[in-house]
C-alpha cells in the first residue's frame, strides 16, 4: 500500500500521527516509537496503582506491543458497537481511514452550547459504561482521543494502552484521564451528563468517590502540563 505523508498532525510521547494520502484519499498514519519519557508514564502508572493499594496491571511499553494492542482494541471496540476508524494497513505502522470532524478537546473548548456539551458528555459516559460492563478499559481516555463527526457521532481513535480483562484501578484511570482533560470551567456540567450516560448502562461508578476523581484529575492535569503531555 503506497501512502504519501502530507503533514504531521500530532507528536505524542509514544507516537507520531501523520495526515497522508493513498489512492487520492486522505488517511491517518500512526507510527509508534521508543521514548525514554514513556517510562515516566509507566512509573506514574505504578505509583498510582500502589496508592490505590492494588498490584499494577500490565502496561504495554514497547512500540511493537502497543501497535498489536491497538489493532486488537479496534476489533474489540467494533464488536461492542463503539465507532472506530477502519484500519487500512499495519506492519510497522498503522494506516487508518481519515475521520471528518472535530477533536473532542477542541470541541469542548470552542462550543458555547451547553446542550451540545451535555450531549457529548452523555454519549462518552454511555460508551465508557459499555466498555467497562464488558470488563475492558481504555486506560488512556483523554478527550483528545475522540473525534466528534458532523453527524455528532463519537469516534475513538487512540487505543494503544487499551486493556482487556481490566482491573478496577484501570477503570478508575479512565475517569481520571478523561476528566483531567475536560476544561475546568465546564467540569461540573460535563460530569453530570457523563455520569448519567455511564449509569444508563452500568449502575454504579467505580469505588473511587467523585471528589477523589476530581482531586486525582487535577493532579494528573498539573502533572501532564509539567511533563508537556497536554
Amino acid at each position: 500500500m503506497k501512502v504519501e505523508l502530507v503533514k504531521i498532525l500530532s507528536v505524542g510521547w509514544t507516537n507520531i500521527v501523520y495526515l497522508g494520502r493513498s489512492n487520492g484519499k486522505k488517511v491517518v498514519v500512526k507510527s509508534f516509537f521508543n521514548n525514554p519519557r514513556v517510562f515516566f508514564l509507566l512509573i506514574f502508572y505504578v505509583i498510582c496503582s500502589f496508592l490505590r493499594f492494588q498490584i499494577p496491571p500490565a502496561f504495554p511499553v514497547f512500540p511493537k506491543t502497543r501497535l498489536k494492542n491497538e489493532l486488537s482494541a479496534h476489533k474489540t471496540l467494533k464488536k461492542l458497537g463503539i465507532k472506530v476508524p477502519s484500519v487500512k494497513h499495519s506492519e510497522k505502522f498503522i494506516v487508518k481511514e481519515y475521520v471528518e470532524g472535530l477533536n473532542m478537546d477542541e470541541f469542548l473548548k470552542r462550543t458555547e452550547s451547553s446542550k451540545l456539551i451535555k450531549k457529548a458528555a452523555y454519549i462518552r459516559g454511555k460508551e465508557l459504561g459499555i466498555v467497562h460492563n464488558n470488563g475492558h478499559a481504555f486506560v488512556d481516555n483523554k478527550v483528545s482521543n475522540f473525534i466528534i463527526t458532523p453527524d455528532f457521532e463519537l469516534v475513538s481513535v487512540d487505543h494503544e494502552f487499551f486493556c482487556r480483562k481490566a482491573k478496577e484501578f484501570q477503570m478508575e484511570l479512565d475517569f481520571i484521564t478523561l476528566l483531567s482533560t475536560v476544561p475546568i470551567e465546564i467540569y461540573d456540567e460535563f460530569w453530570k451528563s457523563f455520569s448519567l450516560g455511564y449509569k444508563n448502562v452500568r449502575k454504579k461508578l467505580p469505588e473511587i468517590e467523585r471528589k477523589e476523581i476530581l482531586g486525582w484529575s487535577m493532579i494528573a492535569f498539573k502533572l501532564m502540563q509539567l511533563m508537556g503531555i497536554k
